[in-house]
């Protein structure tokens, strides 16, 4: 599933973008990864999603991590 959250760029904060998120909340993001011709008041849309591949395979390496430093 796919969540959809809306933001408008307040401010620049040195190499950070200040993201104001409809609902509430704040988010920084560096401005290197900002979609071009972005600026302050720019309406920025992101899609959030879970990757299931990419966690199972976190937690594999933190469950080795932990057997080696348990001896095992």
């Amino acid at each position: 599933m796919n969540v959809s959250v809306e933001g408008v760029i307040d401010r620049i904060e040195g190499d950070k973008a200040v993201i104001l998120v409809k609902g509430g909340g704040e988010m920084y993001l560096p401005v290197g990864r900002l979609p071009a011709g972005a600026r302050e008041g720019s309406v920025l849309r992101f899609s959030i999603t879970i990757d299931r591949e990419a966690e199972e395979e976190r937690r594999k390496k933190v469950e080795d991590l932990q057997k080696r430093l348990r001896g095992e």
